[in-house]
């Protein structure tokens, strides 16, 4: 064989153990799930009723531009626009009712598709119970895959500081405000006055020892199932412990997981 054909032959070997090469590169790689890219952020916090978490939120949305979506906050809304599913839900709350989960998640998703912009959001009260979550799941998982979820859990190791909490909690009467505060918190105690908005503050029926006690025996029933579903899902639920925290110290401990 003269020497040309030896280097014909040769070349021929190096192209053969190339492409194979390189075939099998492209077959790993398509075996590699890569990571998914989120561009916004959706936390929900779970916690016991005073735990802290409309306090946190508050701070988020004023020191580092969270937004935060009630969904008491959009029943009361479409009660107050008039519109169909308002008068619907007005029937529920007269009639003592709880409004059906389907129609939660439809005014959710109704209002994430109104925001623009990748603010991190904060679920306030949602999800409360293990059909919720699911749906909620469903919802992030089909329409709104660009979302991260993250689930942060604020702990407290004795219940009875939680009663003691909410026997001074006050909120805001103003229902395009809500802000909520404490006795203690403030300047001036005998003025019940919103110190954003200038409005009434109030203290809820439901703030009242027997029902606070019954509220944290249906919340520990309801938790459990919640972070049962979690962590069959494969959703981590990230615990911050709040049991001798200050409204600074949460806000801290958050910003660190964060």
């Amino acid at each position: 064989m003269n020497r040309f054909k030896k280097r014909i032959l040769l070349l021929g070997l190096v192209l053969a153990v190339a492409g194979i090469t390189y075939y099998g590169y492209i077959r790993r790689s398509a075996c590699i799930v890569q990571p998914k890219t989120y561009t916004k952020t959706i936390y929900s916090f779970l916690g016991a009723p005073g735990s802290g978490k409309g306090t946190l939120a508050e701070q988020l949305v004023k020191d580092l531009g969270f937004k935060v979506v009630s969904t008491g906050n959009l029943c009361r809304e479409e009660i107050a626009q008039g519109t169909e599913k308002g008068k619907m839900i007005a029937e529920y709350t007269r009639s003592a009712r709880l409004v059906p989960d389907e129609v939660i998640s439809e005014m959710l998703e109704n209002w994430l598709n109104q925001q623009k912009g990748d603010q991190p959001i904060i679920l306030d009260g949602y999800p409360r119970t293990k059909e919720q979550a699911k749906i909620l799941a469903h919802l992030l998982k089909t329409k709104f895959p660009d979302y991260r979820f993250r689930v942060i859990s604020l702990d407290i190791d004795d219940f009875e500081k939680i009663v003691r909490r909410m026997a001074g909690r006050l909120v805001c009467e103003n229902k395009q405000c809500q802000t909520t505060t404490h006795v203690s918190l403030l300047k001036e105690p005998n003025k019940f006055i919103c110190e954003k908005c200038g409005s009434r503050l109030i203290r809820r029926e439901d703030d009242r020892e027997e029902i606070v006690r019954k509220r944290l025996a249906d919340f520990v029933k309801n938790n459990n199932e919640i972070v049962a579903f979690y962590k069959e899902a494969g959703i981590p639920v990230e615990s911050i412990d709040v049991s001798n925290a200050t409204p600074e110290s949460t806000l801290e401990a958050f910003k660190r997981i964060i």
